[in-house]
């Protein structure tokens, strides 16, 4: 499916998503070592979309890019709902309402002073000659590589 917009997510399925995320700690939480390798969290993201078009017929033809828009929609309705909850408007406490509020709290251990995440690696080398540059294709190969394995066994 090209239009991400069309797609119809059930309940279900949003769950399901949510909980593939949360499997794959490099999709959310910024101190995992994987979290700035873009290659390999698109790798992720697609057997996502692959395993939801395994569950859900519905959504057959689901993409990587329409699971990664899903992920970030759910990541910004939670954001304000627990901006909700943290400033409630009166007096009394706020309490989300959302169905899937509590499901995603997890998201709030990543959620810390250190609200940036800097892609700038100091010891980054300057050289962007395709040396440098199949080296590091070379390394996203390997971790991608290793991540088959690992799923594998």
């Amino acid at each position: 499916m090209d239009n991400i917009s069309s797609l119809r997510w059930s309940r279900e399925s949003e769950v399901f998503v949510i909980e593939k995320v949360r499997q794959s700690e490099c999709l959310w939480d910024h101190r995992d070592p994987m979290f700035l390798k873009k290659t390999f969290k698109r790798h992720l993201y697609h057997r996502i979309a692959i395993a939801i078009q395994e569950e859900f017929p519905a959504l057959a033809g689901v993409t990587a890019d329409a699971v990664m828009h899903k992920w970030g929609n759910l990541k910004k309705s939670f954001s304000r709902e627990l901006q909700k909850a943290k400033n409630p408007k009166s007096g009394s406490g706020y309490t989300s309402k959302w169905h899937l509020f509590e499901l995603l709290m997890f998201l709030t251990d990543t959620a810390s002073a250190d609200k940036s995440v800097c892609n700038y690696n100091e010891h980054q080398s300057k050289d962007n000659s395709p040396a440098s540059m199949a080296e590091s294709q070379v390394q996203e190969w390997l971790e991608i590589s290793l991540f088959h394995v690992y799923v594998l066994i």
